[in-house]
């Protein structure tokens, strides 16, 4: 299990044996405020059956989180603690906890 990023470093993306668990994105919007947007996003295999059903009703396979920024730097330290944590969630969700 391992992050990967794309060349400018707007999109994180957390793989495992070539499957896509998770990703952290940031993009700038014309916006003059909050201008910068972190999106998050776990696969739903990593819920509970009641939230899997939920999600498979509505038709989403992702269970999404996003938050807005003035700058740049503090949506690229928020992207860095969201990474840690999506990783932690995760692989806790491998183990069995």
């Amino acid at each position: 299990m391992r992050w990967t990023d794309d060349a400018r470093g707007a999109l994180f993306t957390l793989e495992d044996a070539g499957a896509r668990l998770a990703f952290v994105s940031i993009r700038e919007r014309e916006a003059p405020v909050r201008r910068f947007r972190v999106k998050s996003g776990v696969s739903f295999i990593y819920y509970g059956a009641a939230r899997q059903a939920r999600l498979e009703r509505s038709r989403k396979q992702w269970v999404m989180q996003t938050r807005q920024f003035r700058d740049r730097a503090a949506a690229e330290r928020y992207a860095a603690v969201k990474r840690a944590e999506i990783e932690r969630f995760v692989r806790a969700r491998e183990a069995g906890k």
